[in-house]
């Protein structure tokens, strides 16, 4: 766009995010994160959502058992990776166009309520703005990562 400068800014800006993140969440423990979307899908290695939850100091068990990129995460699978918190996205826009109906979300859904994080009530959504923006916000995804597995390190 012929900016450099203020592109050079929102750059900065973003790593300034994430060093928040990490900054306020070291040393904390590690929880074990579970991405699950609408239609079934999981976002693994190589993802900014796998960036994100390694900033806020946790561990994306889809990327610990080898998946890569987003990909279709089979409910048997899902189970086995026994997450700590499961996470979906606020965002439920379009379902319906995408012939996804109403899927049932994980903490509605009988075949999850053998799930650690279910019956804990670990289910937490993300803010869709953030976790599917593709501008400078999608670093808030971090953040708002870091305030569901570590909220102690959010309050005043």
């Amino acid at each position: 766009l012929g900016e450099p400068e203020k592109a050079e800014a929102l750059v900065a800006e973003m790593d300034g995010v994430l060093a928040d993140v990490r900054r306020r969440t070291a040393g904390r423990p590690r929880r074990r994160v579970l991405f699950v979307g609408m239609n079934g899908d999981t976002m693994g290695r190589g993802t900014n959502f796998d960036l994100f939850v390694e900033a806020a100091g946790g561990i994306n068990v889809a990327a610990e058992a080898g998946i890569s990129g987003r990909s279709q995460l089979p409910l048997e699978k899902a189970l086995a990776l026994e997450p700590d918190i499961i996470l979906i996205s606020s965002y439920r826009g379009g379902r319906k166009a995408r012939d996804m109906g109403d899927r049932p979300e994980p903490t509605e859904d009988p075949a999850w309520s053998s799930a650690p994080a279910v019956k804990a009530g670990r289910v937490h959504a993300l803010n869709g703005a953030h976790l599917l923006s593709t501008s400078h916000h999608a670093t808030k995804t971090a953040e708002d990562i870091a305030r569901i597995l570590h909220p102690e390190c959010y309050t005043p």
